[in-house]
């Protein structure tokens, strides 16, 4: 199995409570930060604010996406749980940026059926199960551009169960008609355009160009989400190093202004982006080339035995301080190895950048133990080093940080795959 981990669009991952979501956030690394209050249905969705007036989609896999999965020999395959509101009209969830047309996944309003649109706005695959409108409905999606002249889509329901198989007969290049932008949760709507309910929505992406992979003929691992805002930093690491203004908090505490305590009140809560009311600061000299900050979690590992960590994704809120300023990549550290996640670097108002890591600090494939707590703390430690100066450009560092929630775990769960065309299917347990 040769799958690669794309991110994920998630509540769990953060809870940045922003009531504006007029404007696309693209250019990032893996998949941009929203910024929404979470919903009362799960933990592992986001907010789409689909009764609002003009509001756009909230969050977006990494821009450019779009052309290596659905513009070249590749095969995505799409976690989703969707739902959690009565709509007027169908909705989008899995949109191409800035596009209007009904591309690529969308929730219908009658039926409440889910549908896989080409480019052009052509309904090509429909589950024939429905989607609740009071709870969380999940839907696997695969769309299969591995052979150039004929996009092959199935469609599974919650149960693992095939729903839809189609080969549409139409070009990968046909079917994807903008490759090179981003693919995002919800859709982008006009002003006076609103589908009648505020949705809420989770993605996980992973691409193939292995055609062996197809979950079709080998069993394909389903996916579930874990930690995140769940597991917010509770105490500085082993490595204390930005030097740049920290506010409100200081020295060993600095960890309380990336959001679980300040914001919501108590350690466990999930962290919050408030702007400049809290951050921790990277200074803006030379001399801070590579400066390392790390934080732990005291949270209960998420995950068992039972389970397989697939991948960890990491991300961060913040902003450079300046014109011509760069501030950080991610960081993980396990005690003896330190691994660096590239992070796209951004301008000076507040964004989300994320990155994911199919290996642990080691360079090994993630164990259930890493996330394991040792005296009460985790064993694994998250964080950000300034960028150094090859990596700058000779640029100066300089930003400030307001929240780094902890390691988002996507797992699968042992004897849990999609059902096959085997003679033998595979259902999900």
């Amino acid at each position: 199995m040769t799958w690669v981990p794309q991110g994920v669009i998630s509540g769990i991952e953060r809870d940045d409570d922003i009531a504006n979501h007029t404007a696309w956030v693209s250019s990032v690394s893996q998949a941009s930060v929203a910024y929404t209050a979470l919903g009362p249905l799960s933990d592992r969705c986001m907010n789409i604010p689909l009764n609002t007036s003009g509001a756009q989609a909230i969050s977006a896999f990494a821009s450019g996406i779009l052309g290596t999965t659905f513009n070249t020999a590749t095969m995505a395959i799409f976690t989703l749980d969707v739902g959690g509101g009565a709509t007027t009209s169908d909705a989008g969830i899995i949109s191409d940026a800035g596009r209007s047309s009904a591309r690529f996944i969308r929730l219908h309003n009658s039926p409440r059926t889910l549908g896989v649109y080409d480019a052009g706005g052509t309904l090509r695959a429909v589950s024939s199960s429905t989607w609740s409108t009071s709870a969380l409905t999940r839907f696997y999606v695969l769309i299969d551009c591995t052979i150039s002249t004929n996009v092959l889509i199935a469609v599974w329901n919650k149960y693992g169960v095939l729903e839809a198989m189609t080969y549409t007969g139409i070009s990968r290049a046909t079917f994807s008609s903008g490759a090179g932008n981003a693919l995002t949760l919800g859709e982008y709507m006009g002003v006076g355009v609103t589908r009648g309910a505020s949705l809420y929505g989770g993605a996980i992406l992973e691409t193939s160009v292995t055609v062996a992979d197809n979950p079709l003929y080998t069993p394909y691992p389903v996916l579930n989400v874990a930690g995140g805002g769940n597991l917010p930093p509770t105490a500085l690491g082993s490595f204390d190093e930005w030097n740049g203004t920290m506010t409100p908090d200081t020295g060993a505490n600095k960890w309380k202004n990336l959001g679980a305590t300040r914001d919501l009140g108590s350690p466990g809560a999930h962290p919050g982006h408030d702007s400049d009311t809290s951050f921790c600061g990277v200074a803006g000299v030379g001399s801070d080339y590579g400066k390392r900050t790390t934080f732990t979690y005291s949270a209960t590992n998420p995950i068992t035995s039972s389970m397989t960590p697939r991948f960890v994704e990491m991300g961060a809120t913040r902003r450079a301080s300046g014109a011509a300023k760069v501030v950080m990549n991610g960081m993980l550290y396990d005690g003896t190895n330190i691994l660096i996640l590239p992070y796209v670097q951004g301008g000076t108002s507040y964004a989300g950048v994320k990155a994911v890591t199919a290996t642990n600090p080691a360079g090994a494939a993630w164990a259930y133990t890493d996330f394991d707590l040792s005296g009460g703390v985790s064993v694994l430690q998250f964080g950000g080093r300034g960028l150094t100066s090859a990596e700058s450009g000779g640029a100066n560092i300089g930003g400030r940080v307001t929240d780094i929630p902890g390691p988002v775990i996507v797992y699968s769960n042992k004897g849990a795959f999609l059902k096959t065309l085997n003679a033998q299917p595979i259902y999900l347990t």
